[in-house]
């Protein structure tokens, strides 16, 4: 079964969060399975939220994301991703005075 990476959570928190821009990510769980022993590693990532600086609302959500890697490459300390799953996204977007602003999921678009 899974395989519980949660004691390495902060650290892939901080490695996604955008000094420049504020952007961070928080996460609920992470864990690595091997689903068929000859395939790629996948790393699963529960309740993923994307935070934008100063508002305490996600800007983006995912409750599923799984991204699998290459066994062969993992062998060799690399991370080479090959696929990219997400489960039940959810971003909003909204242009206004000719940019795209994303906003979160909770705010009410008027």
């Amino acid at each position: 079964g899974p395989v519980s990476l949660n004691f390495a959570k902060d650290y892939i928190e901080s490695s996604l969060k955008d000094e420049t821009t504020g952007t961070y990510v928080k996460l609920d769980n992470v864990s690595l399975e091997w689903p068929n022993n000859k395939g790629p590693i996948l790393l699963s990532l529960d309740n993923v939220k994307l935070f934008e600086k100063d508002n305490p609302n996600p800007s983006a959500s995912i409750r599923k994301s799984g991204l699998s890697v290459s066994y062969r490459f993992l062998l060799l300390g690399k991370i080479r991703p090959e696929t990219q799953i997400l489960e039940e996204p959810s971003v909003t977007m909204v242009r206004k005075d000719g940019d795209i602003d994303i906003i979160s999921p909770e705010v009410e678009v008027a």
